[in-house]
């Protein structure tokens, strides 16, 4: 068991740094040198081309009942994700971000982005979200429509209103 955590490492009084980091450096050229001979290519890492993602523990910013196993998943249950810039989207210069993460029940992916406009969370796949705001007011703003409209069309009185005030706006 105390080998797992080692708090002191011992060196030799003769141990040598620099002769460890030129034994490294001539293995690593040694690899590159075969993998030339063998025909594949050896390409280093690219790094600014690549999209840089990050790997944060976070917490669900929503329920959400998940697309695989059905199963929910309630607000502030703790997760890995993996966030990345979104790429073309911005709001009034802010930058949205997609963040990547598992369902803790089945592990199937769940993916939702933020939404600077609203102030919220957009989810993308993986789930259904439970409660919408952005859906709830639509819901809301038609229901008021349709009242509207069965009002117009049951009170004669307020049909001539209505088409006064249309005349009265040409």
């Amino acid at each position: 068991m105390a080998d797992r955590k080692v708090l002191v490492k011992y060196y030799p009084p003769d141990f040598d740094f620099d002769k460890l980091q030129a034994k490294k450096k001539a293995l690593r050229i040694h690899q590159q040198q075969l993998k030339r001979r063998r025909g594949d290519v050896f390409d280093p890492p690219q790094k600014k081309h690549r999209n840089k993602i990050m790997n944060v523990r976070m917490m669900y910013p929503f329920t959400l009942k998940c697309g695989t196993c059905s199963e929910f998943v309630y607000v502030g249950t703790k997760f890995n994700s993996r966030v990345e810039k979104v790429e073309g989207e911005d709001y009034l210069g802010i930058v949205k971000w997609r963040f990547y993460g598992r369902c803790p029940h089945c592990r199937g992916e769940i993916c939702f982005k933020t939404d600077p406009q609203n102030c919220d969370y957009v989810l993308e796949w993986g789930g259904t979200r439970m409660c919408d705001p952005l859906r709830d007011q639509a819901l809301a703003e038609e229901r008021m429509q349709k009242e509207e409209e069965e009002k117009l069309a049951t009170d004669r009185v307020s049909q001539v209103e209505a088409s006064r005030a249309k005349h009265q706006g040409r």
